[in-house]
Protein backbone atom coordinates (compact mmCIF):
# COMPACT_ATOMS: atom_id res chain seq x y z
CA UNK A 1 0.00 0.00 0.00
CA UNK A 2 1.26 4.00 -0.68
CA UNK A 3 0.78 4.40 2.83
CA UNK A 4 2.62 1.59 4.36
CA UNK A 5 5.88 2.44 1.84
CA UNK A 6 5.12 6.31 3.46
CA UNK A 7 5.17 5.19 6.75
CA UNK A 8 8.29 2.80 6.13
CA UNK A 9 10.47 5.45 4.36
CA UNK A 10 9.69 7.76 7.08
CA UNK A 11 11.45 5.31 10.08
CA UNK A 12 13.91 4.42 7.48
CA UNK A 13 14.82 8.21 7.15
CA UNK A 14 14.98 8.62 11.00
CA UNK A 15 17.48 5.82 11.32
CA UNK A 16 19.57 6.99 8.66
CA UNK A 17 19.38 10.44 10.66
CA UNK A 18 20.46 8.67 14.09
CA UNK A 19 23.09 6.70 12.69
CA UNK A 20 25.02 10.22 11.21
CA UNK A 21 24.79 11.18 14.65
CA UNK A 22 26.17 7.93 16.60
CA UNK A 23 29.92 8.96 16.13
CA UNK A 24 29.47 12.48 17.96
CA UNK A 25 27.33 10.92 20.80
CA UNK A 26 30.32 8.16 21.11
CA UNK A 27 32.95 9.90 21.55
CA UNK A 28 36.05 10.99 19.45
CA UNK A 29 37.77 7.64 19.51
CA UNK A 30 35.14 5.62 18.01
CA UNK A 31 35.21 5.59 14.63
CA UNK A 32 32.49 4.37 12.11
CA UNK A 33 32.63 1.14 12.94
CA UNK A 34 32.19 1.10 16.05
CA UNK A 35 28.80 3.29 15.52
CA UNK A 36 28.22 0.54 13.28
CA UNK A 37 29.16 -1.93 15.66
CA UNK A 38 25.82 -4.40 16.37
CA UNK A 39 25.31 -3.82 20.63
CA UNK A 40 25.18 -7.02 22.29
CA UNK A 41 21.82 -8.86 22.83
CA UNK A 42 19.96 -6.54 20.03
CA UNK A 43 17.54 -8.00 17.94
CA UNK A 44 17.29 -7.72 14.03
CA UNK A 45 15.47 -4.08 12.79
CA UNK A 46 13.17 -5.69 10.42
CA UNK A 47 10.60 -6.83 12.81
CA UNK A 48 10.84 -3.50 15.13
CA UNK A 49 10.61 -1.51 11.85
CA UNK A 50 7.28 -3.56 10.61
CA UNK A 51 5.26 -3.26 13.88
CA UNK A 52 6.10 0.56 13.80
CA UNK A 53 4.69 1.09 10.71
CA UNK A 54 1.54 -0.96 11.03
CA UNK A 55 1.21 0.83 14.54
CA UNK A 56 1.35 4.20 12.44
CA UNK A 57 -1.01 3.32 9.66
CA UNK A 58 -3.42 2.08 12.37
CA UNK A 59 -3.55 5.40 13.29
CA UNK A 60 -3.76 7.21 10.35
CA UNK A 61 -6.39 4.90 9.95
CA UNK A 62 -8.71 6.08 13.01
CA UNK A 63 -7.89 9.89 11.84
CA UNK A 64 -9.28 9.67 8.59
CA UNK A 65 -12.57 7.60 10.42
CA UNK A 66 -12.89 10.24 12.45
CA UNK A 67 -12.68 13.16 9.90
CA UNK A 68 -15.41 11.62 7.75
CA UNK A 69 -17.67 11.12 10.98
CA UNK A 70 -17.17 14.61 11.32
CA UNK A 71 -18.36 15.29 7.21
CA UNK A 72 -21.26 13.67 7.65
CA UNK A 73 -24.66 15.16 8.66
CA UNK A 74 -26.73 13.36 11.58
CA UNK A 75 -28.83 11.63 8.92
CA UNK A 76 -25.57 9.83 7.47
CA UNK A 77 -25.09 11.66 4.18
CA UNK A 78 -21.70 12.90 3.41
CA UNK A 79 -21.68 16.92 3.63
CA UNK A 80 -19.93 19.20 0.77
CA UNK A 81 -19.82 22.48 0.65
CA UNK A 82 -21.67 23.60 -2.64
CA UNK A 83 -22.34 27.13 -1.88
CA UNK A 84 -19.78 28.57 -4.21
CA UNK A 85 -21.10 26.83 -6.91
CA UNK A 86 -22.09 28.66 -9.71
CA UNK A 87 -25.40 28.22 -11.57
CA UNK A 88 -25.80 25.20 -14.14
CA UNK A 89 -27.26 25.29 -17.23
CA UNK A 90 -29.89 22.42 -19.12
CA UNK A 91 -31.64 23.86 -22.36
CA UNK A 92 -34.47 22.13 -23.08
CA UNK A 93 -37.78 22.40 -25.44
CA UNK A 94 -41.06 21.48 -26.95
CA UNK A 95 -42.77 21.05 -29.90
CA UNK A 96 -46.25 20.08 -30.50
CA UNK A 97 -48.28 19.72 -33.59
CA UNK A 98 -52.10 19.17 -33.58
CA UNK A 99 -54.31 18.43 -36.58
CA UNK A 100 -58.41 18.66 -35.55
CA UNK A 101 -61.31 17.01 -37.69
CA UNK A 102 -65.05 18.54 -36.92
CA UNK A 103 -66.26 15.11 -37.63
CA UNK A 104 -69.57 16.05 -37.41
CA UNK A 105 -72.22 18.88 -35.85
CA UNK A 106 -75.77 18.01 -35.86
CA UNK A 107 -78.66 20.77 -36.18
CA UNK A 108 -78.50 21.91 -32.35
CA UNK A 109 -74.53 22.65 -33.06
CA UNK A 110 -74.97 24.08 -35.96
CA UNK A 111 -77.60 26.42 -35.21
CA UNK A 112 -75.38 26.93 -31.35
CA UNK A 113 -72.12 27.43 -32.31
CA UNK A 114 -72.17 27.93 -36.02
CA UNK A 115 -70.07 25.98 -38.16
CA UNK A 116 -66.65 24.93 -36.61
CA UNK A 117 -63.58 25.08 -39.01
CA UNK A 118 -60.94 22.02 -38.81
CA UNK A 119 -57.67 23.13 -38.29
CA UNK A 120 -53.60 22.31 -37.91
CA UNK A 121 -51.78 24.44 -35.52
CA UNK A 122 -48.49 24.12 -33.30
CA UNK A 123 -50.18 23.96 -29.98
CA UNK A 124 -46.81 24.55 -28.00
CA UNK A 125 -43.15 25.28 -29.56
CA UNK A 126 -41.47 26.61 -26.57
CA UNK A 127 -37.54 26.92 -25.58
CA UNK A 128 -36.19 26.82 -21.35
CA UNK A 129 -33.04 27.13 -19.63
CA UNK A 130 -33.34 25.81 -15.76
CA UNK A 131 -30.41 25.26 -13.53
CA UNK A 132 -28.89 25.46 -10.23
CA UNK A 133 -26.10 26.85 -8.10
CA UNK A 134 -24.86 28.25 -5.03
CA UNK A 135 -25.63 25.54 -3.01
CA UNK A 136 -29.19 25.79 -2.36
CA UNK A 137 -30.80 27.90 -5.43
CA UNK A 138 -32.56 27.02 -8.85
CA UNK A 139 -33.95 29.00 -11.85
CA UNK A 140 -35.99 28.26 -14.67
CA UNK A 141 -37.11 30.37 -17.83
CA UNK A 142 -39.29 29.31 -20.54
CA UNK A 143 -40.98 30.96 -23.31
CA UNK A 144 -43.88 30.01 -25.83
CA UNK A 145 -42.92 31.10 -29.05
CA UNK A 146 -46.52 29.72 -30.78
CA UNK A 147 -47.20 33.16 -32.60
CA UNK A 148 -50.48 33.19 -32.65
CA UNK A 149 -50.89 36.21 -29.96
CA UNK A 150 -49.51 37.95 -32.65
CA UNK A 151 -47.87 41.03 -33.63
CA UNK A 152 -45.36 42.15 -31.26
CA UNK A 153 -46.43 40.14 -28.19
CA UNK A 154 -45.38 36.71 -30.39
CA UNK A 155 -43.74 35.60 -27.47
CA UNK A 156 -44.91 34.92 -24.68
CA UNK A 157 -44.00 34.52 -20.84
CA UNK A 158 -44.55 30.44 -18.96
CA UNK A 159 -42.10 29.49 -16.42
CA UNK A 160 -40.25 32.30 -14.96
CA UNK A 161 -38.96 31.92 -11.34
CA UNK A 162 -35.92 31.28 -8.57
CA UNK A 163 -36.17 28.67 -6.03
CA UNK A 164 -34.64 28.40 -2.58
CA UNK A 165 -34.48 25.22 -1.18
CA UNK A 166 -33.86 23.48 2.85
CA UNK A 167 -35.82 26.58 3.97
CA UNK A 168 -36.51 25.34 8.12
CA UNK A 169 -40.12 24.81 8.22
CA UNK A 170 -40.94 25.86 4.39
CA UNK A 171 -39.01 23.56 2.44
CA UNK A 172 -38.65 24.87 -0.67
CA UNK A 173 -39.75 28.51 -1.76
CA UNK A 174 -40.65 29.59 -5.11
CA UNK A 175 -40.60 33.39 -6.59
CA UNK A 176 -41.85 34.23 -9.58
CA UNK A 177 -44.09 33.38 -12.55
CA UNK A 178 -45.61 29.93 -12.37
CA UNK A 179 -48.53 27.62 -11.37
CA UNK A 180 -50.59 27.87 -8.67
CA UNK A 181 -50.78 25.06 -6.45
CA UNK A 182 -53.85 23.54 -7.48
CA UNK A 183 -55.70 20.49 -9.12
CA UNK A 184 -54.15 17.40 -9.70
CA UNK A 185 -54.36 17.43 -13.65
CA UNK A 186 -52.72 20.86 -13.66
CA UNK A 187 -49.63 19.96 -11.48
CA UNK A 188 -47.81 18.00 -13.98
CA UNK A 189 -47.20 19.05 -17.96
CA UNK A 190 -48.79 19.00 -20.97
CA UNK A 191 -45.83 16.73 -21.86
CA UNK A 192 -47.28 13.94 -19.76
CA UNK A 193 -51.14 13.86 -19.80
CA UNK A 194 -52.98 11.07 -21.05
CA UNK A 195 -55.52 13.02 -23.69
CA UNK A 196 -54.39 16.28 -26.30
CA UNK A 197 -56.62 18.48 -23.52
CA UNK A 198 -57.29 18.50 -20.11
CA UNK A 199 -60.66 18.17 -18.77
CA UNK A 200 -63.88 20.35 -19.19
CA UNK A 201 -62.86 20.80 -15.06
CA UNK A 202 -59.92 22.90 -16.07
CA UNK A 203 -61.90 26.03 -17.04
CA UNK A 204 -62.12 26.51 -12.92
CA UNK A 205 -58.10 26.27 -12.50
CA UNK A 206 -55.92 29.18 -12.23
CA UNK A 207 -52.94 29.53 -14.54
CA UNK A 208 -49.65 31.14 -13.95
CA UNK A 209 -49.56 33.89 -11.88
CA UNK A 210 -46.68 36.00 -10.47
CA UNK A 211 -46.59 35.10 -6.63
CA UNK A 212 -44.42 32.93 -4.25
CA UNK A 213 -45.19 29.71 -2.73
CA UNK A 214 -43.80 27.31 -0.19
CA UNK A 215 -43.24 23.32 -0.78
CA UNK A 216 -43.08 20.60 1.63
CA UNK A 217 -42.84 17.25 2.47
CA UNK A 218 -42.56 14.39 5.05
CA UNK A 219 -39.39 12.58 5.17
CA UNK A 220 -41.15 9.54 3.93
CA UNK A 221 -42.44 11.74 0.98
CA UNK A 222 -46.22 9.91 1.94
CA UNK A 223 -47.49 13.64 2.27
CA UNK A 224 -47.17 17.07 0.49
CA UNK A 225 -48.28 20.52 1.09
CA UNK A 226 -48.25 23.52 -1.05
CA UNK A 227 -49.29 27.20 -0.07
CA UNK A 228 -48.63 30.58 -1.69
CA UNK A 229 -50.11 33.97 -2.99
CA UNK A 230 -49.88 35.10 -6.36
CA UNK A 231 -51.01 38.56 -7.80
CA UNK A 232 -54.00 38.16 -10.22
CA UNK A 233 -53.77 37.88 -14.03
CA UNK A 234 -50.29 39.85 -14.52
CA UNK A 235 -50.23 39.54 -18.40
CA UNK A 236 -48.42 36.82 -19.90
CA UNK A 237 -47.58 38.64 -23.14
CA UNK A 238 -46.70 41.88 -22.14
CA UNK A 239 -45.40 40.81 -18.32
CA UNK A 240 -46.75 43.14 -16.71
CA UNK A 241 -50.08 44.73 -15.19
CA UNK A 242 -50.30 48.52 -14.44
CA UNK A 243 -53.18 49.07 -11.87
CA UNK A 244 -53.86 50.25 -8.51
CA UNK A 245 -55.94 47.02 -7.89
CA UNK A 246 -53.97 43.99 -8.91
CA UNK A 247 -56.32 41.30 -6.73
CA UNK A 248 -54.87 38.18 -5.20
CA UNK A 249 -55.17 34.44 -5.46
CA UNK A 250 -54.47 32.65 -2.18
CA UNK A 251 -54.25 28.76 -2.89
CA UNK A 252 -53.00 25.93 -0.84
CA UNK A 253 -52.87 22.12 -1.77
CA UNK A 254 -52.36 18.34 0.26
CA UNK A 255 -52.01 15.96 -1.01
CA UNK A 256 -51.89 11.74 0.78
CA UNK A 257 -49.79 8.91 -0.68
CA UNK A 258 -50.62 5.96 1.67
CA UNK A 259 -49.83 3.29 -1.06
CA UNK A 260 -46.53 3.20 -3.31
CA UNK A 261 -45.49 -0.32 -3.80
CA UNK A 262 -43.88 -2.12 -6.94
CA UNK A 263 -41.56 1.01 -7.36
CA UNK A 264 -44.56 2.95 -8.26
CA UNK A 265 -46.74 -0.17 -10.12
CA UNK A 266 -48.64 0.33 -7.08
CA UNK A 267 -49.73 4.04 -6.12
CA UNK A 268 -52.89 5.74 -4.55
CA UNK A 269 -53.04 9.07 -4.98
CA UNK A 270 -55.61 11.98 -2.91
CA UNK A 271 -55.21 15.79 -2.66
CA UNK A 272 -57.47 18.67 -1.79
CA UNK A 273 -56.79 22.33 -2.97
CA UNK A 274 -58.32 24.91 -2.72
CA UNK A 275 -58.18 28.77 -3.58
CA UNK A 276 -59.67 31.79 -2.75
CA UNK A 277 -59.81 35.37 -5.20
CA UNK A 278 -60.06 39.01 -4.56
CA UNK A 279 -60.56 39.21 -8.08
CA UNK A 280 -59.10 42.65 -9.34
CA UNK A 281 -62.00 44.29 -11.27
CA UNK A 282 -64.89 42.52 -9.38
CA UNK A 283 -65.81 40.34 -13.12
CA UNK A 284 -65.60 37.37 -13.61
CA UNK A 285 -66.14 34.74 -16.55
CA UNK A 286 -65.49 31.07 -17.09
CA UNK A 287 -65.33 29.62 -20.58
CA UNK A 288 -64.79 26.54 -22.32
CA UNK A 289 -63.79 24.77 -25.79
CA UNK A 290 -65.02 20.33 -25.86
CA UNK A 291 -61.52 19.70 -24.88
CA UNK A 292 -59.66 21.41 -28.14
CA UNK A 293 -57.72 25.05 -28.44
CA UNK A 294 -59.17 26.75 -31.38
CA UNK A 295 -62.63 26.08 -31.31
CA UNK A 296 -65.10 28.49 -30.42
CA UNK A 297 -66.60 28.30 -26.44
CA UNK A 298 -69.64 25.78 -25.81
CA UNK A 299 -70.22 27.19 -22.73
CA UNK A 300 -69.88 30.44 -21.01
CA UNK A 301 -71.03 32.23 -18.31
CA UNK A 302 -70.54 36.03 -19.96
CA UNK A 303 -69.35 38.45 -17.72
CA UNK A 304 -70.52 38.27 -13.84
CA UNK A 305 -70.41 41.09 -11.11
CA UNK A 306 -68.48 39.10 -8.21
CA UNK A 307 -66.82 40.76 -5.29
CA UNK A 308 -64.28 37.54 -5.04
CA UNK A 309 -64.61 33.45 -5.13
CA UNK A 310 -63.71 30.43 -3.70
CA UNK A 311 -62.29 27.05 -5.54
CA UNK A 312 -62.34 23.69 -3.94
CA UNK A 313 -60.95 20.84 -5.36
CA UNK A 314 -60.52 16.86 -4.64
CA UNK A 315 -58.33 14.60 -6.53
CA UNK A 316 -57.91 10.46 -6.55
CA UNK A 317 -55.62 8.89 -8.49
CA UNK A 318 -55.28 4.79 -8.66
CA UNK A 319 -52.12 3.27 -10.45
CA UNK A 320 -52.31 -0.69 -11.05
CA UNK A 321 -49.43 -2.00 -12.76
CA UNK A 322 -50.70 -1.15 -16.32
CA UNK A 323 -53.70 0.15 -15.38
CA UNK A 324 -54.47 3.65 -13.67
CA UNK A 325 -57.60 5.61 -12.30
CA UNK A 326 -57.99 9.51 -12.17
CA UNK A 327 -60.79 11.78 -10.95
CA UNK A 328 -61.36 15.00 -9.99
CA UNK A 329 -64.10 17.33 -8.79
CA UNK A 330 -63.67 21.08 -8.48
CA UNK A 331 -66.54 23.25 -7.40
CA UNK A 332 -67.02 26.94 -7.34
CA UNK A 333 -68.91 29.64 -5.14
CA UNK A 334 -68.81 33.14 -6.01
CA UNK A 335 -70.30 35.72 -3.49
CA UNK A 336 -72.05 38.15 -5.96
CA UNK A 337 -72.05 42.32 -5.10
CA UNK A 338 -74.39 44.85 -5.05
CA UNK A 339 -77.07 43.11 -4.18
CA UNK A 340 -76.36 40.32 -7.02
CA UNK A 341 -76.99 36.97 -6.82
CA UNK A 342 -74.33 34.34 -5.63
CA UNK A 343 -73.28 32.03 -8.48
CA UNK A 344 -72.01 28.77 -7.59
CA UNK A 345 -70.95 25.87 -10.51
CA UNK A 346 -69.33 22.93 -10.54
CA UNK A 347 -66.83 20.37 -12.93
CA UNK A 348 -65.97 16.86 -12.61
CA UNK A 349 -63.80 13.98 -14.44
CA UNK A 350 -63.09 10.34 -14.75
CA UNK A 351 -60.81 8.89 -17.01
CA UNK A 352 -59.26 5.13 -17.08
CA UNK A 353 -55.87 4.41 -18.72
CA UNK A 354 -54.28 0.86 -19.87
CA UNK A 355 -50.77 0.93 -21.07
CA UNK A 356 -51.14 -2.17 -23.72
CA UNK A 357 -47.33 -2.93 -23.71
CA UNK A 358 -47.32 -3.02 -19.62
CA UNK A 359 -46.03 -0.17 -18.64
CA UNK A 360 -47.02 2.08 -16.04
CA UNK A 361 -47.96 5.71 -15.50
CA UNK A 362 -44.95 7.08 -13.65
CA UNK A 363 -46.27 8.93 -9.76
CA UNK A 364 -43.63 11.82 -8.06
CA UNK A 365 -44.19 11.05 -4.32
CA UNK A 366 -42.43 14.60 -3.59
CA UNK A 367 -44.69 16.47 -5.61
CA UNK A 368 -47.44 14.88 -5.64
CA UNK A 369 -47.94 14.63 -9.23
CA UNK A 370 -47.24 12.41 -12.67
CA UNK A 371 -44.45 12.37 -14.52
CA UNK A 372 -43.13 11.37 -17.70
CA UNK A 373 -43.55 7.56 -19.02
CA UNK A 374 -40.80 5.45 -19.88
CA UNK A 375 -41.03 3.05 -22.36
CA UNK A 376 -39.76 -0.90 -21.80
CA UNK A 377 -38.61 -0.49 -25.53
CA UNK A 378 -38.19 2.11 -27.70
CA UNK A 379 -39.95 2.21 -31.61
CA UNK A 380 -37.49 1.97 -34.34
CA UNK A 381 -37.57 0.67 -37.72
CA UNK A 382 -34.63 -0.30 -39.60
CA UNK A 383 -32.63 -2.79 -41.93
CA UNK A 384 -30.01 -4.90 -40.68
CA UNK A 385 -26.67 -5.71 -42.39
CA UNK A 386 -28.16 -8.80 -43.48
CA UNK A 387 -31.28 -7.01 -44.89
CA UNK A 388 -33.77 -8.07 -42.63
CA UNK A 389 -36.13 -5.76 -40.80
CA UNK A 390 -35.42 -5.31 -37.20
CA UNK A 391 -38.06 -3.15 -35.21
CA UNK A 392 -39.46 -2.19 -31.72
CA UNK A 393 -42.97 -1.32 -30.68
CA UNK A 394 -42.73 1.43 -28.25
CA UNK A 395 -45.47 1.65 -25.47
CA UNK A 396 -49.06 1.78 -26.27
CA UNK A 397 -51.72 3.11 -24.12
CA UNK A 398 -55.41 2.91 -24.49
CA UNK A 399 -57.40 5.95 -22.56
CA UNK A 400 -61.23 6.96 -22.17
CA UNK A 401 -62.46 10.10 -20.11
CA UNK A 402 -65.64 11.64 -19.18
CA UNK A 403 -65.64 15.03 -18.02
CA UNK A 404 -68.53 17.11 -16.75
CA UNK A 405 -69.28 21.08 -16.50
CA UNK A 406 -72.07 23.08 -15.17
CA UNK A 407 -71.99 26.88 -15.97
CA UNK A 408 -75.60 27.58 -15.57
CA UNK A 409 -76.10 30.44 -13.86
CA UNK A 410 -78.49 31.19 -11.00
CA UNK A 411 -81.12 34.10 -10.27
CA UNK A 412 -80.13 35.88 -13.39
CA UNK A 413 -82.97 36.23 -15.73
CA UNK A 414 -82.95 35.29 -18.90
CA UNK A 415 -82.96 38.36 -21.48
CA UNK A 416 -80.22 39.64 -18.76
CA UNK A 417 -78.10 36.75 -19.57
CA UNK A 418 -75.09 37.29 -22.03
CA UNK A 419 -73.13 33.88 -22.04
CA UNK A 420 -74.16 30.58 -23.01
CA UNK A 421 -75.13 29.24 -20.11
CA UNK A 422 -75.89 25.53 -20.03
CA UNK A 423 -74.09 21.55 -18.89
CA UNK A 424 -71.12 19.72 -21.07
CA UNK A 425 -70.14 16.42 -21.44
CA UNK A 426 -67.94 15.19 -23.33
CA UNK A 427 -66.68 11.70 -23.80
CA UNK A 428 -62.81 11.68 -24.99
CA UNK A 429 -61.43 7.90 -26.28
CA UNK A 430 -57.65 8.13 -27.02
CA UNK A 431 -54.69 6.21 -28.42
CA UNK A 432 -51.14 7.04 -27.28
CA UNK A 433 -48.13 5.37 -29.04
CA UNK A 434 -44.56 6.43 -27.12
CA UNK A 435 -42.25 6.19 -29.72
CA UNK A 436 -39.39 6.89 -26.97
CA UNK A 437 -39.53 8.92 -23.53
CA UNK A 438 -39.48 12.09 -25.55
CA UNK A 439 -41.84 11.70 -28.38
CA UNK A 440 -45.43 10.41 -28.75
CA UNK A 441 -48.28 10.55 -31.31
CA UNK A 442 -51.66 10.72 -29.71
CA UNK A 443 -55.53 10.42 -30.91
CA UNK A 444 -58.56 11.39 -29.88
CA UNK A 445 -62.03 11.11 -30.35
CA UNK A 446 -64.28 13.62 -28.90
CA UNK A 447 -68.37 13.41 -28.50
CA UNK A 448 -69.36 16.54 -27.07
CA UNK A 449 -72.70 17.06 -25.77
CA UNK A 450 -74.16 20.85 -25.17
CA UNK A 451 -76.68 21.36 -23.19
CA UNK A 452 -77.31 25.68 -24.00
CA UNK A 453 -80.35 27.40 -21.98
CA UNK A 454 -81.83 30.08 -23.91
CA UNK A 455 -79.88 33.41 -23.55
CA UNK A 456 -79.32 35.28 -26.82
CA UNK A 457 -81.60 33.50 -29.57
CA UNK A 458 -80.28 29.73 -28.82
CA UNK A 459 -83.10 27.29 -28.36
CA UNK A 460 -82.62 25.40 -25.07
CA UNK A 461 -81.97 21.35 -26.17
CA UNK A 462 -78.90 19.42 -26.77
CA UNK A 463 -76.15 20.27 -28.80
CA UNK A 464 -73.91 17.35 -30.45
CA UNK A 465 -70.79 17.55 -31.79
CA UNK A 466 -67.82 14.56 -33.09
CA UNK A 467 -64.09 15.76 -32.97
CA UNK A 468 -60.88 13.94 -34.33
CA UNK A 469 -57.81 14.83 -33.43
CA UNK A 470 -53.93 14.14 -33.21
CA UNK A 471 -50.90 15.22 -31.98
CA UNK A 472 -47.38 14.76 -32.70
CA UNK A 473 -45.07 15.79 -29.79
CA UNK A 474 -41.13 16.01 -29.34
CA UNK A 475 -39.43 17.41 -26.19
CA UNK A 476 -35.67 17.56 -25.84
Amino acid sequence: MPRSIFCCSAFALAAVASLAAAPHAAGQGQGLNGAMAKPEGSQPAGPALSQACGDLETRLSALEAKLADQQREPGGLEWHDTSGQQFTQRWTGRIMGDGVLIAGQDSASLAAFGNQSNYFEFRSVRIAVDGQGYGVFDYKLELELEPEFGGAQAVRMRDLHVGIAEIPWFGYVRLGNFKEPFSLEQMYSRKFITFLERSLADVFVPRRHVGMCAYQHTADERFTWAFGAFIQDVDQDLKERVDDNQGIDLPVRVTWNPIYTAGGRGVLHLGLGYVWTDDRDDLLRFAVAPETHEMDAFIDTGILTVSDYHRLGGELAVVYGPFSVQSELIYVAANGIAGLADQDFCAAYLFGSWFLTGEHRVYKRASGAFARVKPNTNFWLVRTVDQDIDWGWGAWELAIRWSYLDLTTNGIPRPQRNGKNGLANNLTLGLNWYWNPHMRLMFNYIHSWASVVDTIGLADGVADTDILSMRMQVDF
